[in-house]
């Protein structure tokens, strides 16, 4: 029971799963890989897909639960493609030259597919958009929280270390550097969180981004074929 997949498809959906999760439930269906887990403080809920099209050979097995970093470490040093194999009972990784054993995880409880839900305001933009304020919040562990504020003119994003407005770096983007913007609104959300996420998206990739106040942020882009949604949890006014 194994599949084989291109490095870089592995590499961009895991590296994004890895700054919300540690575990991920594996799910093989007919129509390829579903990917499911949820952060350990339920701040983070992590649904993908890769479709069965976008592996170089395809079998299709038991739901396995597995580290996340034991399918990104190996990914992370193949230059062509990964060979996952569980017909051992253990998880079998090959990456080129490389072989990796590693032990399958426990069970976890999973929700229905991640719905896309009615929030008041949408985005999509490359991912590259969003440089400027990722550069300006890069390691700097003051920023507890980022808003998230969209009108029809464009969004706003703040972060901050707390309530004040001293210390807050903003950056406005106008309309026009967006493919799309709907709604008004403003939202708050931890800032480490989603720099993290923010910064795993891969270069090139189109991010939709739905929020709404004191609601859950919907993140999600594709890549290779693959489908990676985020579900952030919200930071309702004085929270940290």
């Amino acid at each position: 029971m194994s599949v084989t997949i291109g490095a870089d498809t592995l590499k961009a959906v895991f590296k994004a799963i890895s700054t919300q999760v540690e575990t991920v439930k594996v799910m093989s269906g007919e129509e390829g890989w579903h990917l499911y887990g949820r952060s350990k403080d339920n701040t983070s809920v992590v649904d993908a897909s890769i479709p069965k099209e976008a592996f170089a050979s395809y079998e299709r097995w038991d739901d396995i639960v597995v580290d996340v970093k034991d399918i990104l470490e190996p990914a992370a040093k193949a230059r062509d493609e990964v060979e996952i194999d569980i017909s051992s009972g253990r998880l079998d990784i090959k990456a080129g030259r490389l072989s990796f054993r590693r032990k399958l995880v426990g069970d976890i409880e999973v929700n229905p597919r991640m719905p896309k839900p009615e929030l008041d305001t949408e985005s999509i933009a490359d991912v590259g958009v969003y440089a400027d304020i990722l550069s300006a919040a890069a390691g700097d562990m003051r920023f507890k929280a980022i808003r998230v504020s969209q009108t029809e003119e464009g969004m706003t994003l703040s972060v901050f270390a707390d309530d004040t407005d001293i210390g807050t770096v903003s950056c406005t983007l106008p309309a026009d550097a967006f493919v799309m913007l709907s709604g008004e609104g403003s939202a708050r959300y931890s800032a480490g969180i989603w720099y993290d996420l923010m910064k795993a998206i891969p270069s090139g990739a189109e991010v939709d981004m739905l929020f709404k106040k004191d609601y859950p942020m919907l993140m999600s882009y594709t890549v290779g074929g693959a489908e990676v949604r985020m579900m952030i949890a919200p930071q309702v006014e004085g929270d940290e």
